[in-house]
């Protein structure tokens, strides 16, 4: 891993952790070689969404690779 993208990469931690959304900061961030890829749960497609646009703030040089995943447990409940 380039230092370039380790930095980015805690950059992009940090700014998903000051979102002000507690979720946000336990997805995970992983710098490649040109891109960067988020995984993890989130409980809305908003939040899906936030994490995605400040990922591209942050990244504006890297292709952003969003595979979080939107996991509602009422939602879910309900469909069982």
């Amino acid at each position: 891993m380039m230092p370039a993208a380790l930095s980015m990469r805690e950059e992009l931690q940090e700014r998903l952790k000051d979102s002000g959304h507690p979720t946000l900061s336990q997805l995970s961030v992983e710098a490649q070689r040109d891109r960067i890829v988020l995984s993890g749960q989130v409980p809305t497609f908003y939040l899906k969404q936030l994490a995605q646009t400040i990922a591209a703030q942050v990244c504006t040089d890297h292709q952003i690779l969003n595979e979080t995943t939107v996991a509602n447990g009422a939602i879910g409940a309900a469909l069982v």
